[in-house]
Formats: C-alpha cells, sequence, structure tokens
C-alpha cells in the first residue's frame, strides 16, 4: 500500500521484489512504500492487519480506516486477515461500514475460507 501523505487515501502500487529496495521510499507513517512512479494496482486478494478478530472473520482494524475505506470502494477483493492467535475473541464492536474477512489466519489455524 501507498499513501501520499496522512489523511491521503491508500493506494496499492506494484512492486514485485521483496529483496530489491532500491524502489522503495520513504512514507508518511514511517513505512517504506513504492514510489509514484510504481503502477497502481488494484489487486484480488489483500492480506489486511488487525488488532482482533472473531471466529466469523469480524474484524477490528488498528483504528484508522484506511482498508475499511478501500475495502468499502472494492467490494469485489478478497480480503484475508493475519493474525496471532491470541487475538481472537468472541465478539467485536462492529461498525455499518465493517464486513467479515474472506478468512482469517493465525499460526495455527484458518478461520473461514470459505471464500
Amino acid at each position: 500500500a501507498r499513501f501520499a501523505e496522512r489523511g491521503t487515501a491508500m493506494r496499492f502500487r506494484r512492486w514485485a521484489d521483496p529483496f530489491d529496495d532500491d524502489r522503495l521510499v520513504g512514507g508518511p507513517f514511517g513505512a517504506m512504500q513504492p514510489s509514484t512512479e510504481a503502477a497502481t494496482v488494484v489487486p484480488q486478494t489483500v492480506f489486511v492487519p488487525l488488532i482482533g478478530f472473531t471466529a466469523d472473520c469480524d474484524r477490528l482494524g488498528q483504528g484508522g480506516g484506511h482498508y475499511d475505506r478501500w475495502l468499502g470502494k472494492h467490494p469485489e477483493v478478497r480480503a484475508i486477515g493475519m493474525g496471532w492467535d491470541c487475538q481472537r475473541v468472541d465478539v467485536l464492536p462492529l461498525e455499518p461500514h465493517d464486513r467479515p474477512l474472506a478468512a482469517v489466519v493465525t499460526p495455527t489455524r484458518l478461520y473461514g475460507g470459505n471464500t
């Protein structure tokens, strides 16, 4: 994912070589990201971060809403959560824009995965 600056929409940019960081630049949140020269893409599947999740694949994000907004504009994209087993909870405070993930992967288990 790439951010032009804080407060702007997240966009995905093509970056194919995880061992070549010469084409990465510092982003507004302190993470390295593809440069503006990289082509914009809409992936078929995205792996999303989370703070918590349920067995039904509901997700509590990291609070910025970046993935929620992006996924809201791209409902055809399969979103898979990456988490730790200890992040599973019984219930989460969901909002109208929240959508269940296609799956959540932990070190020991796959939740969902029917999509």
